[in-house]
């Protein structure tokens, strides 16, 4: 991927692998999010143009068992935007909707 499409991203959520993380970018994808998902070894790296949302409750459905904020953090190890949580979701935005500065 060129440069200038790397830029386009606005937000990203990286996500150390295993079945959380797995679970979470089923229940992203399945939302119909404009996210772009791309290994990085150790760890998934996801990037958005927008938000980026995790619902837990959608996480949750997708591993089959309850999952809380505070186990899901633990796989959750970075994020470029501005985050807002509650007990069930973990939202990057984009900053002021314009975009972080590279």
């Amino acid at each position: 991927m060129s440069l200038a499409a790397d830029n386009d991203f606005r937000t990203v959520l990286v996500l150390m692998k295993g079945t959380d993380a797995d679970a979470t970018i089923d229940a992203i994808l399945g939302s119909g999010q404009d996210v772009d998902v791309k290994d990085e070894g150790p760890y998934w790296k996801l990037r958005g143009r927008g938000d980026i949302r995790v619902e837990l409750d959608e996480v949750s459905t997708e591993l089959g068992a309850p999952l809380s904020m505070a186990k899901w953090l633990v796989s959750m190890t970075s994020f470029v935007g501005n985050v807002e949580t509650t007990a069930s979701s973990f939202i990057v935005h984009t900053q002021d909707g314009a975009g972080i500065s590279r």
